[in-house]
């Protein structure tokens, strides 16, 4: 989809804006971009209506019209076109709200450099492709389900075949007479076999209409059928039941396309783990305080996020932020990090950099986590008093909010080049000072009550 030049529509008033965005593209020689600007959104449909852009980047404050129905009068106008808005960051929320309705991404322009163009608008146009071509394949895959027979059966209270559908020798292998001789349960494989019959029974001895039960099965010549199981209660003239009817859909296909992702993903999980500890080794390398100050930080950090029962997904992703949150800090001066009296004023800016030196090495890799931006983010304050960004209350990842705590517990009851550790009692009374005001409430109780009633320890 890359392999051409990438046709962008700029809608953008601002013509300092527009030359600041074509001279960003001009930059990237990977990717050959042709940028076409128009000033207001009526030439921008006009445009679109032409045909032959590829992504619209579109500045969601324009003088004629503004948020949201800008945006839906451009995605009306060309929905097969990946859409990337811009705005300023006191608008952030109307940029979500876009992204919530088809955007495929949003830049803050504050923020914005090539790279991050490039990449969003890159990543854009391919999402917006995989879904398109999602799309089709699901109107194919319905096209050819139209003309295919289901498995249609009827099985007794005990749960054997009292009627099947000749489709079974397509989908199992079986003759609709050898099906009869069977139970329902006779088909799962040996290894599960008696939680699916548990399973299935739990539904039946409700009595009621159910759909979509998910079952293994094994085909009559070994390989093994999934099949999707949708029913309801046949009933007598008195209202007793006497057995179900059904149908079984083939999903067998659908299954082996969710195992290859699962297993893409988990793949993807072990390469980015393997970047991540690697980089750890190397600050490990370099200074070993460092590191373990780190460790000690994710420990902590990882057992709050399980405290406020977050996923073990998330969790991980904690876990491999944490690890390397102050990667930075390879760039700051060996003489800084580690001088045993109290830093200047212009010593600690030169500190306050490693944030984004950190999320600069971390943000051109694809983690299946926000490990740059929590890296970025882990010194910001709720109130807005942290750096680098200034940003506060939701605006600052719960990941980082989290991150921010430990990271202080960790330091104040830590030893120091320039003190001694001061012990976890004042450390606690730090963020339970703060609480609400620079950090987190939710997160300064769990990381309390780990101390106090879970007797956690670094």
């Amino acid at each position: 989809m890359l392999d051409k030049t990438i046709e962008v529509l700029l809608i953008e008033n601002n013509q300092l804006d527009a030359q600041v965005i074509q001279e960003m593209l001009a930059q990237e020689k990977s990717i050959q971009f042709e940028l076409e600007s128009v000033d207001c959104l009526s030439r921008g449909l006009k445009r679109l209506k032409k045909g032959g852009i590829d992504v619209v980047l579109l500045d969601l404050c324009l003088p004629e019209n503004k948020g949201l129905n800008m945006f839906s009068k451009v995605h009306t106008q060309a929905p097969q076109v990946a859409i990337v808005v811009q705005t300023i960051l006191a608008d952030k929320s109307t940029a979500v709200k876009a992204l919530q309705k088809g955007a495929q991404d949003y830049l803050i322009k504050d923020s914005l450099n090539s790279d991050l163009l490039v990449r969003s608008l890159r990543h854009s146009i391919e999402r917006k492709y995989a879904e398109e071509t999602l799309r089709e394949s699901e109107k194919k895959f319905r096209k050819v389900s139209e003309n295919i027979l289901e498995w249609i059966w009827e099985i007794d209270t005990n749960g054997k075949y009292t009627y099947s559908s000749s489709i079974v020798k397509k989908i199992l292998g079986y003759k609709p007479k050898e099906i009869i001789k069977k139970h329902f349960y006779d088909l799962f494989p040996p290894d599960g076999r008696k939680e699916m019959e548990k399973a299935a029974f739990e539904i039946l001895a409700k009595k009621q209409s159910f759909k979509g039960f998910i079952s293994r099965n094994i085909h009559k010549n070994g390989k093994i059928v999934w099949l999707s199981t949708s029913g309801w209660p046949i009933l007598d003239k008195k209202g007793s039941l006497i057995g179900f009817k059904g149908v079984n859909i083939d999903i067998t296909k659908r299954k082996q396309v969710e195992e290859k992702i699962r297993q893409s993903d988990k793949k993807l999980q072990r390469t980015s783990k393997g970047v991540i500890h690697m980089l750890a080794s190397t600050i490990k390398t370099r200074d070993f305080y460092l590191a373990a100050h780190q460790q000690r930080v994710t420990n902590l950090a990882c057992a709050i996020a399980k405290e406020l029962g977050f996923s073990k997904e998330k969790i991980n992703g904690i876990h491999m932020a944490g690890i390397i949150h102050d990667l930075g800090k390879i760039g700051i001066p060996n003489e800084i990090l580690t001088k045993n009296s109290r830093l200047t004023k212009s010593e600690f800016n030169i500190i306050k950099c490693h944030s984004r030196i950190g999320y600069r090495i971390l943000k051109t890799i694809e983690f299946p986590w926000p490990v740059a931006q929590v890296v970025l983010q882990h010194h910001e304050r709720i109130n807005g008093s942290g750096y680098p960004q200034g940003l506060s209350g939701k605006n600052i990842l719960i990941e980082a909010k989290i991150l921010a705590v430990a990271d202080v517990v960790e330091a104040i009851s830590s030893h120091r080049p320039y003190r001694p550790p001061l012990g976890i009692d004042k450390a606690l009374e730090e963020i339970s000072k703060n609480k609400g005001i620079l950090y987190d409430p939710e997160v300064v109780d769990a990381c309390i009550k780990l101390f106090k009633e879970k007797r956690f320890k670094f």
